[in-house]
């Protein structure tokens, strides 16, 4: 596991919210052609597998300064219900 985390490239913060916003994680317009639908998918899909990756490096610190942690991103946490 930890030889696996060091082969992922280091996800900041800034490209998760980057990413974030130039594909939202929006329902599709009921106009839209399903093509259209399914490529939007896959670019969400990224963005979330970027976001995990990102939530991964930061559970236990900084893999470069081995400094804690920021707190996440406001985005970034999950509401509880």
């Amino acid at each position: 596991m930890e030889e696996d985390r060091k082969k992922l490239p280091v996800i900041t913060p800034e490209l998760v919210d980057y990413l974030r916003a130039l594909y939202p994680d929006v329902c599709p317009d009921v106009d839209e052609d399903e093509r259209r639908i399914w490529v939007k998918r896959g670019e969400v899909g990224v963005v979330r597998h970027l976001a995990a990756i990102y939530d991964q490096q930061n559970a236990q610190g900084d893999l470069l300064t081995s400094e804690p942690p920021p707190p996440p991103p406001k985005h970034l946490t999950r509401m509880r219900r």
